[in-house]
């Protein structure tokens, strides 16, 4: 049934929410922190902290660009009055997991630039953390049954052992 993309895809939207919230409170506080036992008075001039909130950045803009797919690929069914194929909704599983996998590795990095105090409970970081974790941990969500779906039905495996 394709409710279970658009089911997965419900529980993964708010995520890229928390990702941009994240995004947004690193870019406003981080900039002028300075960056303990090292010569840099500020971590927008380290390295170290520009690396690490690009690659977090690009790992939610790819995040927000697999979540556009599927949604297309679900109204054009919808549209259409069909299901997507078996290979479509297998990769918007697939996709579904790697959107959480994506914005967890990217808060997470996020959370690493911020230092040790943006786990803290006073913390915004640590709650955007905490949920996206959490989140993350959904059976619609877990990026290895997507994984499996997905090379399944690449494969001509059609023995699924999970729904789409």
């Amino acid at each position: 049934m394709a409710f279970i993309a658009v089911a997965a895809l419900i529980l993964v939207a708010p995520q890229l929410g928390l990702a941009r919230h994240a995004l947004e409170r690193t870019r406003a506080k981080l900039p002028e922190k300075p960056v303990a036992y090292t010569a840099y008075r500020a971590a927008r001039t380290s390295p170290t902290h520009q690396l690490g909130v690009a690659t977090a950045a690009t790992k939610f803009h790819q995040a927000e660009l697999l979540m556009r797919q599927a949604c297309l690929d679900i109204d054009a069914g919808a549209a259409a009055h069909t299901l997507p194929s078996m290979e479509v909704r297998g990769r918007v599983r697939n996709d579904t997991g790697i959107i959480a996998e994506l914005v967890k590795d990217g808060i997470d990095l996020l959370m690493t630039a911020n230092g040790a105090s943006s786990f803290a409970d006073a913390n915004v970081l640590s709650r955007i953390w905490q949920d996206a974790e959490i989140a993350g941990r959904h059976a619609y969500v877990s990026p290895e049954v997507g994984k499996e779906a997905y090379g399944k039905l690449l494969l001509g495996d059609d023995a699924l052992t999970m729904d789409l």
